[in-house]
């Protein structure tokens, strides 16, 4: 066949045999130099296999693009919230962040910024910081996910490669730092906003 279509065929099996299969479709596709196209729920497994992802919501398509392209430009907040994880915060959060627009701030309903942009403890003159409070730390081997309550709401912050014994008490303190380039803006239809044109 000119084209293969697959539709959720790793969906049925245990987590370890879907990375291991995934990879080895990946290899026989190449190898044998046949267009695929490859329908998935999981957003790392589509991450992971293709040259090109369709996110669709709806039957309606949301954005065409490479995995870097999806994941790090997302270009509707749908798309930003489906691929990965995403902290999205009301337009009220922006004035308790201090964050700047750039123009008319009406037009932004929603602010977003990725899990592992964030930082603890960490300033700088160019990082917008925010005092909170530990509400959930899940440790999972090679990352750590920190649930923290800030006057803008709540932020999940993702540590890379955590110290087994580091532990954080509910409730605790903690300081975020982020930088403005990775804040995302979006209007009320949920479309980004450039931030040169925001």
């Amino acid at each position: 066949p000119k084209l293969l279509l697959m539709d959720e065929p790793l969906s049925n099996l245990d987590a370890k045999l879907r990375i291991d299969l995934r990879d080895e479709i990946r290899d026989i596709q190449k190898s044998i130099g046949i267009a695929a196209i490859y329908v998935t729920h999981d957003q790392e497994e589509a991450l992971a296999i293709s040259d090109r992802i369709c996110v669709m919501n709806a039957g309606r398509i949301e954005q065409i693009g490479t995995p870097q392209e999806i994941y790090a430009d997302p270009q509707t907040i749908f798309v930003a919230s489906f691929v990965g994880t995403m902290n999205i915060l009301p337009q009220e959060a922006g004035a308790a962040l201090g964050l700047d627009p750039g123009g008319s701030a009406e037009r932004v309903h929603h602010w977003a910024i990725r899990p592992e942009h964030i930082r603890l403890d960490e300033g700088g003159a160019d990082r917008i910081r925010a005092a909170g409070a530990v509400d959930k730390y899940t440790y999972l081997g090679r990352e750590a996910h920190v649930t923290v309550r800030t006057r803008a709401g709540k932020l999940v912050v993702q540590l890379a490669d955590p110290a087994p014994m580091l532990g954080m008490s509910e409730g605790g303190p903690v300081s975020l730092a982020f930088r403005r380039e990775h804040i995302l803006m979006f209007d009320e239809r949920g479309i980004r906003i450039p931030r040169r044109a925001a």
